[in-house]
């Protein structure tokens, strides 16, 4: 039997298969259609969408619930991507049932499809559903929840979302169905018309706070404060000199430096090339002393070198042949903040002593409009 991560890395998109539903519609109902068997929550957003996803679960888990959590992409495990009450998919598991899924599915399509397999057979209460990119033609729109959740509305995945955020609105607002309540962050409110959280938060971590709590209040359950302070990893994360953040278009890099304190930061980045990479340039390079330019393996990781040449500053700028090394020079030189891709967060970790499962190679979403 073929391993189940080389089925998924056969099926990563190279940019070579329609945006749409129609296989994830098909496949589901060759499975007997598992997402109907479980109550959900969808979640969509420019930013936000992880954290939002992470305490709404523990909180519904701290309800006595038996909670599933589908979330991405992962830091360093694709079992990451597929939990219930915090426990991660088994591997065994995925080799079991990998080979259910359609060979014609992307890499997205089919951990969608594992993950609704996986909580039907696990009789889950209730799962926490993010969005992968946009929300109407994503593949987890098949799915009907008991309500729908927009975190923020702002400039990313211009390609395939629109130019305008009009526009990534309206591919947002996709995963609103008759008859589902839905629910808004501030910045969602501006475009679409529901129920909102009216004031803009502190900072994130405080804004997708308070839209979870105004979930909640739509799902007639009550509220743990405890779970509302937790985080997924890499937001905000201290692990010892260094504050570990996704942050990867402007918006989450201008809400990121409102939310710490200011220092003489050094910055290690590595970003993807379809990031809008000269504005959020502009942006960081107003908070730190210097930057040090890392790869990630993924497909979409723009050279050092090039990252670089779109540096702002006349402040000190580095490349590096590996994230490790680049790591171990920011941390001579103060302290570290590592931002601009999920891609980079798992060698960082590693490098800083967090005992995880790591992948061998980064398993992507790829798409084309």
């Amino acid at each position: 039997m073929e391993h189940y991560k080389q089925i998924l890395n056969d099926r990563m998109v190279r940019h070579d298969r329609a945006y749409n539903l129609v296989r994830m519609q098909k496949a589901a109902a060759l499975l007997g259609s598992p997402e109907k068997r479980f109550a959900s929550v969808h979640v969509a957003g420019t930013n936000g969408k992880g954290s939002v996803c992470t305490k709404l679960a523990r909180n519904l888990e701290m309800c006595g619930l038996k909670v599933g959590l589908y979330t991405s992409p992962h830091i360093s495990s694709v079992c990451e991507r597929i939990q219930i009450n915090r426990q991660r998919v088994e591997e065994d598991w995925l080799q079991k049932n990998i080979e259910l899924t359609p060979k014609d599915l992307s890499f997205f399509e089919t951990m969608t499809l594992l993950s609704f397999l996986y909580f039907a057979e696990k009789k889950v209460d209730i799962a926490v559903i993010e969005v992968g990119l946009g929300g109407r033609l994503d593949a987890t729109n098949i799915i009907k929840p008991e309500l729908s959740i927009i975190t923020s509305i702002d400039y990313d995945h211009q390609a395939l979302l629109g130019n305008t955020l009009e526009g990534i609105a309206f591919e947002k607002a996709g995963i609103i169905k008759g008859g589902v309540p839905y629910v808004l962050g501030p910045s969602a409110a501006r475009f679409i018309q529901g129920p909102h959280v009216s004031l803009r938060g502190k900072s994130y971590d405080e804004e997708n706070s308070n839209l979870v709590r105004l979930a909640l209040s739509q799902l007639n359950q009550p509220i743990f404060e405890e779970a509302l302070c937790i985080r997924p990893p890499c937001r905000l994360e201290q692990i010892g000199p260094v504050i570990l953040d996704v942050a990867h278009n402007p918006a989450g890099f201008k809400r990121l430096f409102e939310s710490i304190p200011e220092k003489p930061y050094v910055a290690i980045i590595g970003m993807c090339v379809d990031k809008d990479i000269e504005k959020s340039f502009s942006i960081i390079s107003a908070h730190v002393q210097e930057a040090h330019f890392v790869q990630a393996g993924s497909l979409r990781a723009a050279d050092p070198v090039y990252l670089k040449s779109l540096w702002p500053s006349k402040k000190p700028s580095y490349t590096y042949n590996s994230i490790e090394e680049g790591l171990s020079a920011a941390l001579l030189a103060g302290p570290v903040i590592a931002m601009g891709s999920f891609y980079i967060m798992g060698p960082i970790r590693r490098a800083l002593g967090i005992v995880e499962p790591l992948e061998e190679r980064i398993f992507e979403e790829g798409f084309k409009p």
